[in-house]
């Protein structure tokens, strides 16, 4: 019965794979214009906090590509709309897990016919039949890409509500703080072990197993339901060490970027690889979501706007929006770098993260993988030294890389900020100055420092694309030929 069962799955994805590319080869040619999104969800009435007042990164980011789009939400605790209603709309979006609820219910609808995306909201892997009902997959964090890969349309897109989580000065009266639904998953019988007179857990008690879980606590461990974003900042702030210790198939992702966001103390466990390598990936904020939201749906749009070629971001590499480069653009090593929206990159642009290390006898790595059968001591090392990487390289938001240009590790480059052609830069550049030389030296500021912290403190380069339309005078007028009433009074 089993082998006749893989036979089916085998049979099953067959077809659905080849009505899903039926459908993808005719939109790549085509294209469609995205104007109105249906986004579909579930909160049950009982979870009273989150149903009245759902808040996060996801639905900051949703607020701001409201902006742009048209979006309606349908709560199915509330509503379940039908084929017909949701065919008016150009997107359909699940926020889901496979499987669950809302994936069920997409899947349901029969006669569906306008396009389909789910944002996946746990680590739970698909069946590989399931995914070829959707357009578009967006995924969480770069290790869940795995289980999705060979579908040709997915996206990383995750953040969490920086309005809110950031580091304050609290007192540290909590000694470990541990979060995330009473479920077995989150492994929450771990805490028992942990030092410390106050231990807390935040989570819903309204779970199946909640009480089971209650059950395998020490008595003096505190449990406190689910808090508002708010609340769970201060709580976190209020921490010596936030711990989770969930399974892989536990989530814990965004709890881990929220603690990071308020530089906390972070622990994971060490057979979740997931979550170990987002304790060490980027941190995500809701710009990041809302940037890596919309630009994949402005993707099925069939753009005619002349472009060069879009910076793609990777599992070392953030980008944000409509950052392009020329031709042959590198990045050298495996540490992070970061670019901002709306930057312009020329020819031969190299970005260097890593070097040689020059403390060893030798500074080659064959000698020691050839005649040593090892990796060069300083590419095992958990530390790097200074002479192998100064650290990860960031680049700002709309600046501007002139041909043949190197950075090197460590460097951070301000937003607004322009680089001559043929430089070498080895040190930071600050914001709307213009480099040059080799070594970069500072040549001068592109506007006066008043019209810079107007810049610096409106940030257009977060504004929706709506608004940044709308703002078409401000960015047509000579900064440097106008006074700072005038450009206060353009910005809309």
């Amino acid at each position: 019965m089993k082998l006749i069962g893989r036979l089916l799955d085998k049979i099953e994805n067959f077809y659905a794979r080849k009505r899903f590319f039926q459908r993808y080869n005719v939109l790549k040619k085509e294209g469609k214009k995205i104007s109105s999104i249906a986004l579909i969800y579930y909160i049950p009435r009982s979870n009273t906090e989150k149903y009245n007042k759902w808040e996060d990164g996801f639905t900051k980011a949703i607020d701001l590509l409201s902006e742009d789009f048209n979006i309606v939400r349908y709560n199915l605790e509330d509503v379940k709309p039908s084929s017909n209603e949701l065919n008016d709309f150009d997107l359909v979006i699940g926020k889901s897990c496979w499987n669950w609820i809302v994936d069920d219910y997409i899947r349901s609808l029969k006669n569906l016919t306008a396009l389909k995306g789910i944002v996946v909201s746990c680590s739970m892997p698909p069946r590989r039949k399931d995914v070829w009902l959707y357009d578009i997959i967006w995924y969480e964090t770069e290790w869940y890409k795995k289980h999705i890969n060979f579908h040709p349309n997915i996206h990383q897109a995750f953040g969490i509500n920086t309005d809110v989580f950031f580091p304050t000065e609290s007192e540290k009266t909590i000694d470990v703080l541990s979060i995330g639904a009473l479920e077995p998953y989150k492994r929450f019988e771990k805490m028992n072990a942990m030092p410390g007179k106050r231990k807390v857990i935040i989570g819903s008690k309204n779970t199946k197993n909640s009480q089971k879980v209650i059950d395998t606590l020490d008595p003096d461990i505190e449990i406190i339901d689910y808090s508002s974003q708010q609340e769970l900042a201060k709580y976190i702030n209020s921490s010596k060490i936030v711990y989770i210790p969930a399974s892989t198939q536990g989530g814990g992702e965004r709890a881990v970027l929220e603690a990071k966001a308020c530089k906390a103390t972070v622990i994971v466990e060490s057979d979740n690889p997931k979550l170990t390598r987002l304790q060490k990936s980027f941190d995500y904020s809701i710009t990041d979501y809302y940037n890596d939201l919309l630009t994949s749906i402005k993707g099925f749009e069939k753009r005619h706007t002349r472009a060069t070629n879009l910076i793609k971001a990777s599992a070392n590499v953030k980008v944000g929006r409509y950052s392009f480069y020329n031709k042959n653009f590198k990045i050298k090593g495996s540490i992070k770098v970061s670019i901002g929206s709306f930057c312009s990159l020329g020819e031969n642009i190299t970005l260097i993260t890593e070097n040689h290390d020059t403390n060893f006898l030798a500074t080659q790595g064959f000698v020691y993988r050839y005649l040593l059968n090892q990796d060069h001591p300083a590419e095992m090392s958990e530390t790097p030294s200074r002479e192998r990487t100064k650290g990860p390289i960031s680049i700002g938001n709309d600046v501007w890389i002139g041909d043949d240009v190197i950075i090197m590790s460590g460097v951070s480059i301000g937003d607004g900020a322009c680089i001559a052609a043929g430089s070498i830069v080895t040190k930071d550049v600050d914001p709307y100055s213009i480099y040059g030389g080799v070594p970069a030296k500072f040549i001068k500021k592109r506007f006066s420092q008043e019209v810079i912290n107007l810049m610096l403190s409106i940030k257009w380069w977060n504004w929706s694309d709506k608004r940044i339309s709308k703002n078409k005078e401000l960015l047509n007028l000579n900064l440097n030929q106008s006074s700072i009433e005038k450009i206060k009074n353009t910005i809309q």
